[in-house]
Formats: structure tokens, sequence, C-alpha cells
């Protein structure tokens, strides 16, 4: 059988197609034919890592980049939510006070004013079955009680005074040109013939004046004034011969019981009078935490914090009965 030639003119769109194919896989092959044909060829594994010094050092791995998680919307009318839009809603309210600008304004006010109510509801409730941390067990607070309680703390003012009266006294400085001293005078003059006390007027001029007579004692200032820095009149002053101190308890005019409780308090506070004596006659003070005591609770997400406190409380009950006592009489 003899070979037969096709007669390519007859063919022409294949004869082309083929030819393209066959020029152009011969010309890849000429180009690159140091690698062969591409089905045998291996992939070239990576270098090992070099040894430095010992060790051997690897790739650092990649951060990964991880998106930020979306931030909660806090609840609606919880604290959070109004610390967020509440000022907002005032702000439109008032820069914009259409009706239902201040209508939304209001019915945030309505909610935070009702959730406050709630919480004084359940706070009035416990302080009346809860009686560690009752503070009306300090000191009354009904009307009737309350002043039966102002009445026993008088009667008490009375009795520690008339028993300061017997280890301090006191210097007014007066100048006879100053309209509040004359009234100062007045008051002094009072509160020594009320508890007894020793007053000495020291005046500017070093003569009575006004309430001051004869029977008083009035002497001119000889620099005690400058000695206790005094700036203005009237001046009162606590004098304790027996520990030779002064305590400067105003420059100004006082009323009386102001007086009282300035003379009260440094009494206290010079160790005079002991913690109980101040107790019975000023009730703010006693059964309250001290601040060593505050200090000592820990933390408040300690297991043991709520009973520490009461523990603390309970210790205070023997100062919180001094506020009971009468003090009839005072001993030396």
């Amino acid at each position: 059988m003899g070979i037969r030639l096709v007669d390519a003119t007859k063919f022409p769109v294949i004869f082309l197609l083929t030819a393209s194919i066959a020029i152009a896989a011969q010309r890849g092959f000429l180009e690159d034919r140091g690698r062969g044909w591409f089905w045998y060829e291996r992939v070239q594994t990576p270098p090992e890592p070099e040894e430095v010094e010992g060790r051997v050092e690897r790739a650092q791995p990649q951060a990964v980049q991880t998106q930020p998680q979306a931030v909660q919307a806090p609840r609606t009318f919880s604290v959070e939510w109004f610390k967020q839009h509440y000022e907002r809603l005032l702000v439109e309210a008032i820069d914009n006070p259409t009706p239902e600008n201040v209508d939304t304004y209001r019915v945030a006010t309505r909610v935070m004013l009702d959730k406050a109510s709630n919480v004084a509801q359940v706070f009035r409730e416990r302080l009346a079955l809860d009686q560690d941390l009752d503070e009306f067990a300090r000191y009354p607070a009904g009307t009737a009680l309350r002043q039966h309680g102002e009445f026993l703390r008088s009667a008490n003012v009375d009795a520690v005074m008339k028993y300061l009266s017997d280890k301090v006294g006191l210097w007014v400085f007066l100048d006879e040109e100053c309209h509040y001293c004359e009234i100062q005078a007045g008051i002094a003059k009072e509160l020594a013939s009320k508890h007894g006390f020793y007053v000495s007027y020291i005046v500017k001029q070093g003569r009575p004046f006004g309430v001051l007579t004869e029977k008083d004692e009035v002497l001119p200032d000889l620099g005690h004034a400058q000695m206790l820095n005094l700036m203005m009149t009237p001046a009162v002053v606590m004098v304790d011969p027996a520990n030779n101190k002064f305590v400067v308890l105003s420059q100004g005019m006082l009323a009386r019981d102001q007086l009282e409780e300035r003379i009260l308090l440094a009494a206290k506070n010079e160790g005079i009078i002991d913690n109980y004596q101040y107790a019975s006659v000023n009730p703010n003070v006693a059964g309250l935490l001290t601040p060593a005591q505050i200090s000592g609770l820990g933390d408040l997400g300690s297991k043991n914090f709520a009973s520490e406190v009461r523990k603390a409380l309970r210790e205070n009950i023997d100062y919180l009965n001094a506020t009971r006592k009468k003090l009839a009489s005072l001993s030396g």
C-alpha cells in the first residue's frame, strides 16, 4: 500500500492550526531544553536551617491578625446606658426643645427616678431588718425620740462643762471699738455664769466697757495676743493651767452653743475628757467605724468582707452605749 500525500490546500484551517502547535512546542523545547520535559521535574525543598552558636535558627511565626471584638452595647436604662445617653438627651432637649426631644428626655428621667426609688425602698427595708447596719441605732430618728435625745445630750453637756470648769479657764480678747466684742463679752459672761468657768477679759484699752463691770477680771493686753498669734477680735482662748496649754477656740464672734461645742472638742483633743464623755455630748461620733478599723477591713471582693464590717461595728457597742448614759455628776 503506498503512502498518499494529503493536499494541504484542501484543508487550510486544520493545517495552519496543527502547524502552529507544532512550531510552539518545538520553540519551547529549544529555548528551555536544558530542563527536559516538565513532567519529571522535582519541586526543590527549602534548605535546612543553619545552626548558630549551638542552636538552630528557626523562622519566627507570623503574628495572627485577629479581628477586634465588637463592644456590646449596654442594656437600655442600665446605669451604663444612662452614663452614655442621659446627658445627650438633655442637651438635645435644650438645644432643640421639640415635643419629641423633651418627651424623650422626660421618659429617661422618669425611669431613672423610679430606679432610684426602687433602691431607696429596698434600702429602707433592709435598714429595718438588719440591725448591724442600722444608722438609727446610733441616734433616734423620730421627732419625739430625737427631742428626748437632745434633752439628754444637753444635760450631759452641762455635766461635762461643769467638770471642765474646774480644769480650764477662758481668755476673751476684746476691743471696745469693735462692735462684735461687746456681744461676745455678754455671751462669755452667760457661759461663765451657767457652767462656772473662770474668765479673764483681756481688753486692748485695759478697762471695762459695755457689759463688763468692775466685778469682772479685766486685764490689759501685755503681749498675750501676739504670743498666741491672734489677728482679730473678738477671740476666745481655752487655758489649761495644769499643763500650761493654750487652745485658740475662735477669732470672730461665736454663739454660746458654738463656744460650748469647741470647748468640748478642744478638751477631748487635749485628753482632758475621754472619748466616752465626748460621745455623751456628741452622739453623732458614737458607733462610727474609725479610720483604723476601715483600713483593716480589706477588699470588697474578699470572702469575709461583710462579716468583718459587722464585727467591727459590734466592737463599737460600748462606745455607742455611752450616748445613752446620763452624766449626773463627774468626779475629778
